[in-house]
């Protein structure tokens, strides 16, 4: 039944006109989905889940829409099989507190979508959002993001601890404007921010057709990026740093314990720098890490793209 409901809800945000109104739900619904996933008990994550629709007019809007159709289901273009299975869909909903819900009680735009929501879970929103996925039904780029993460997560490519954390604060990248001056495409690098640098260091995965995203929000694990490669989930560590100030093997500990205990395929440690002769040493203990140094980093800059093997 959560099957019958998600795919008839996929349909109507299929129908929905506007290209960015149909992100902005997309979008919506893989929020609703991390706050699903949470370790929180049930009446918590209504609470969450009651403001999150409250404080989303487009995605009310939506719902709005979707009442009225669930409302006059017998009326409606809703496929058969939805018809059939609507009733008793409901009377599943309203066992979750919905206590006036029922087929001929559905007027709310903000109760509803949170029972559904509760109902639906985890699996059931991923069933609503896994169509966008192909072809370029997605135009927003950090939406087409969370959906790539989403997706990986749900076909445990990835654990979800790491896809919480490369969701937090999510961007898409963006490049900056650099010399082709080898001298000077140095200096450019040094000259951007921390925040810059990562960014443009995650473009230039993008550059080379791998998704790409980098994470702003300090975390436990202090990851900067990930991009999503042919042979599974790359996690990045930037370190803007001067020549003289190279990155030692304290600093490679973090992105080798993330690749051996979360579910990461590779790991790149990007300096503006260089490594000690230790870092190196630790780094060949595990042939999923490469390190990047300012010499590769601008081989990448002048290729225009990140030169992975």
């Amino acid at each position: 039944m959560s099957k019958v409901l998600s795919n008839a809800i996929s349909h109507a945000i299929e129908n929905i006109p506007e290209q960015t109104d149909r992100d902005t739900i997309i979008h919506w619904f893989l929020e609703s989905r991390q706050i699903l996933g949470s370790d929180k008990p049930k009446k918590w994550q209504a609470k969450d889940l009651y403001f999150h629709v409250d404080s989303k007019a487009v995605a009310g809007g939506f719902w709005n829409s979707t009442v009225a159709t669930f409302s006059n289901y017998k009326k409606s273009k809703l496929p058969f099989a939805v018809k059939l299975a609507l009733p008793a869909i409901l009377a599943t909903v309203k066992a979750f507190g919905g206590k006036t819900i029922g087929a001929s009680a559905l007027k709310g735009a903000t109760s509803l979508p949170v029972l559904f929501l509760l109902f639906l879970g985890v699996e059931g929103v991923t069933t609503i959002v896994e169509p966008f996925s192909k072809g370029d039904k997605v135009k927003d780029p950090v939406t087409k993001l969370l959906l790539t993460l989403a997706l990986l997560e749900s076909e445990q490519k990835i654990s979800k601890e790491l896809a919480d954390v490369m969701c937090d604060r999510l961007v898409a990248p963006c490049k900056a404007d650099l010399s082709d001056d080898a001298a000077q495409m140095q200096a450019d690098l040094l000259a951007l921010s921390p925040s810059e640098f990562e960014s443009h260091v995650m473009a230039l995965f993008a550059a080379a057709g791998h998704p790409s995203g980098a994470t702003q929000a300090s975390n436990d694990w202090s990851l900067d990026g990930w991009a999503k490669l042919p042979s599974g989930m790359a996690v990045v560590q930037c370190k803007h740093d001067t020549p003289d100030n190279q990155a030692d093997s304290a600093d490679i500990e973090q992105i080798k314990r993330i690749l051996e205990e979360q579910k990461a395929s590779h790991g790149y440690f990007i300096t503006t720098s260089s490594f000690t002769e230790q870092a190196k040493e630790q780094a060949q203990l595990n042939s999923a890490l490469t390190l990047v140094d300012m010499n590769t980093l601008c081989e990448w800059q002048k290729a225009g793209k990140a030169c992975i093997a």
